[in-house]
């Protein structure tokens, strides 16, 4: 056989394998990323309704253009109470593929003719029961129709397993994991200083009963 048809043998028979390589690696790649959808679903359906002494007031699903938007393959819309102080949270926690949920931002949630930015973005430290740190982005809207209102905004992202995050740039960050978990917690201040503190407390308050409860319900492994 002349040496120029051994080589082309042997190209081939390389590319081929190769080819075998990568089609395998994909098709496992896409079972495992469904496999941790499915686990990661099931988890955010376990969040309770009483978290300490934070009861759920009500459900608010997602809308059908939101579910759409981010392709969340699980979700919860409510809100809890606290019963000794009477503080509102509204809560939402997601659960699906990294592009579309690492994208959408409280910026992208809020920022239209109703709120405007009044606080930029930054990161909040938080210490939860367990003792762990979690970093939080936290950032702060004003009402464009209600004179004095704001809306106070911790969120953040979490990868199968670890700690939450909020990186200044999290596309680049999270957005090649095969899926993420979403918190974002909102409550309404008025521009009273004192409020103002007191709405930043009720966050960090809730979040050291809620985080505990998460690192249980939502174990994927």
């Amino acid at each position: 056989m002349p040496e120029s048809r051994v080589w082309f043998s042997l190209v081939a028979l390389v590319s081929v394998s190769l080819i075998g390589e990568y089609a395998r690696r994909t098709l496992n790649g896409a079972d495992d990323q469904e496999r941790l959808l499915d686990i990661a679903a099931t988890g955010v359906g376990e969040l309770p309704t009483r978290i300490g002494r934070w009861r759920m007031v009500n459900a608010e699903p997602l809308d059908e253009a939101a579910r759409n938007i981010l392709k969340c393959r699980a979700h919860e819309s409510r809100n809890y109470v606290d019963e000794q102080t009477g503080d509102n949270i509204s809560l939402v926690l997601l659960a699906g593929v990294a592009g579309p949920i690492v994208a959408h931002t409280p910026e992208a949630c809020y920022s239209s003719t109703e709120y405007e930015i009044d606080e930029a973005a930054k990161t909040e430290v938080v210490r939860n029961a367990a003792g762990r740190l979690d970093n939080f982005g936290r950032v702060v809207f004003r009402s464009n129709a209600l004179a004095g209102r704001r809306m106070e905004v911790f969120y953040a992202w979490r990868k199968h397993d670890g700690p939450w995050e909020a990186p200044q740039s999290p596309r680049l960050a999270l957005g090649g994991q095969p899926m993420l978990f979403k918190l974002q917690l909102a409550i309404a201040s008025s521009e009273d200083s004192r409020d103002r503190s007191y709405a930043s407390d009720a966050i960090h308050r809730f979040l050291t009963e809620l985080l505990p409860v998460l690192d249980q319900i939502l174990t994927v492994e």
